[in-house]
């Protein structure tokens, strides 16, 4: 199956994951990465899933889906091993015209979830289409190394430049050129090394005044 990639703001929005299992508390910490308002419904949750509850970060209901449960969500995950429940859940995600993952099962799904590697603003997916997860897991870690957590500041960073510039001059040519000129420098090497001098410097150069790492607030290193 060919699926349209897509990336949906969930902040501050509802969604609901249904199970408590191992795999559902994947799916529910995923969700609050992301700033989703969750909801978890299952008789019983994993001691994450409870801690998250105890401390209301999520909403546990603890009890069987019942129909109706999904209205007013923008997604909803299926984490339960129960063929019948799931039909029932998808019947009723159709119905409300919520969008909804049953794991393992893409014949009942309008989504899956690609492998996911997170560094700040940048977010990197990989999917099979459902083939086979296992390449898509492989994948994800090789990028896990060659992304590592410095993109995360330099995200940040070059996020701060790119906002200066747009209120100083406009989406211009030469912004793209600084940018490029950013991404070919050591300036992820010195982030992941914590050299501040170097970068405050380096951006000095490229940009002049105004410009530090202290002067856009971005702080590098621990």
């Amino acid at each position: 199956m060919a699926y349209h990639p897509l990336l949906i703001d969930v902040a501050s929005r509802p969604c609901v994951v249904i199970g408590g299992g191992t795999v559902a508390e994947r799916k529910v910490c995923a969700l609050l990465e992301s700033g989703a308002e969750v909801t978890v419904i299952s008789p019983t949750v994993t001691a994450t899933i409870r801690e998250l509850a105890d401390d209301n970060k999520v909403t546990h209901r603890q009890r069987c889906y019942e129909e109706g449960d999904l209205k007013g969500s923008v997604i909803a995950y299926c984490a339960t091993n129960r063929r019948a429940v799931n039909q029932t859940i998808r019947s009723d995600a159709e119905r409300a015209g919520v969008l909804l993952n049953v794991v393992d099962d893409p014949g009942l799904s309008d989504f899956i979830s690609p492998a996911l590697v997170r560094r700040g603003a940048l977010l990197l997916a990989v999917s099979s289409s459902g083939a086979c997860p296992v390449v898509a897991r492989r994948i994800r870690e090789r990028l896990e190394v060659q992304f590592g957590e410095e993109y995360a500041p330099f995200m940040e960073l070059v996020g701060a430049i790119r906002i200066k510039l747009l209120k100083k001059r406009g989406n211009s040519v030469n912004n793209i050129r600084i940018f490029e000129g950013l991404i070919d420098s050591p300036l992820l090497e010195w982030i992941r090394e914590g050299r501040t001098a170097k970068i405050d410097a380096l951006l000095h150069g490229l940009l002049g005044d105004g410009f530090g790492t202290s002067q856009l607030g971005i702080k590098i290193g621990k």
